[in-house]
């Protein structure tokens, strides 16, 4: 199950031109491994505490995904060309 075309178009745009591949690569990579482990690791978090705190997690891991996205673009921008 993919999140769609939209959020990957996204990550593309907001990636320099010259560094593409990598962004594209990296979100995809992470976007599967996320897929894969949360779930089962979500619904043990809910079991051991409740549903509400496993959201909030949920919530700040999606946050926190998104901050090192930005985070990795912001230095991937100065970045020469060159290194891509």
């Amino acid at each position: 199950m993919s999140l769609g075309t939209g959020f990957a178009a996204l990550a593309a745009d907001a990636t320099p031109v010259a560094h593409r591949g990598l962004g594209t690569s990296i979100f995809r990579s992470f976007g599967d491994v996320g897929f894969v482990l949360a779930p089962p690791l979500l619904g043990l978090l809910a079991d051991q505490t409740s549903i509400h705190f496993a959201m909030q997690t949920l919530a700040f891991g999606s946050f926190g995904a998104g901050l090192a996205l930005w985070h990795t673009n912001a230095g991937l921008a100065k970045l020469p060309a060159s290194r891509a």
